[in-house]
């Protein structure tokens, strides 16, 4: 996460859940003899209980950027702009969140954010979330997904640069302390 991380820029159309992208709810992995129950499934406003906690559990070293990140979460006008956002449970915890949220008057341009351990990010639980997202800007008609993090999370920066995503940016920010700051976008007709 990182300050200054408005997530009521613009607006757009189409701000409601639609039907048709959550016809398969919800989404289950189930692998090998019961070891690992994942379920993917729409965020509820109740999710924001546990949603701090993943942000501080993907990036510790920033807990007040982390806590900022939240307030914006939470602020965010879904009547205005369009969100899609998801948790992943294993078993009855979560373990992910990811979404997708116009920060543009133009809704083609989305930002994407998937959040959770470095440790489950290259693994089910990131692709779990990236492809339902993908899948999710697709279907909305979006023309590009982009990243803004910390430089220094070096593993969410890892995971987008292995799910096509180019580095377009990097910037420093000096308030409310020094951080370096990376963009990156991908087209989402790119496959994978």
């Amino acid at each position: 996460r990182w300050p200054g991380d408005r997530g009521k820029m613009g607006a757009g159309s189409g701000a409601a859940l639609d039907a048709r992208s959550l016809n398969s709810w919800p989404e289950k992995i189930n692998k090998g003899k019961g070891l690992i129950m994942l379920t993917l499934r729409p965020f509820h406003k109740k999710d924001f209980n546990v949603l701090l906690d993943l942000a501080h559990q993907a990036v510790p070293f920033a807990p007040q950027e982390n806590e900022e990140w939240f307030r914006y979460r939470q602020a965010f006008d879904e009547a205005k702009a369009v969100r899609r956002h998801f948790i992943v449970e294993d078993g009855d915890t979560a373990v992910g969140y990811g979404s997708l949220e116009q920060q543009h008057e133009d809704p083609s341009f989305l930002r994407i954010y998937v959040v959770c351990s470095p440790q489950r990010l290259p693994g089910e639980v990131g692709n779990l979330l990236f492809d339902r997202l993908l899948a999710e800007a697709r279907a909305l008609g979006a023309k590009k997904l982009w990243m803004r993090e910390l430089a220094a999370d070096v593993a969410i920066y890892q995971f987008f640069l292995s799910k096509g995503f180019v580095e377009t940016e990097r910037f420093q920010l000096t308030e409310p302390r020094p951080l370096s700051i990376v963009v990156m976008q991908r087209n989402v007709q790119l496959s994978g």
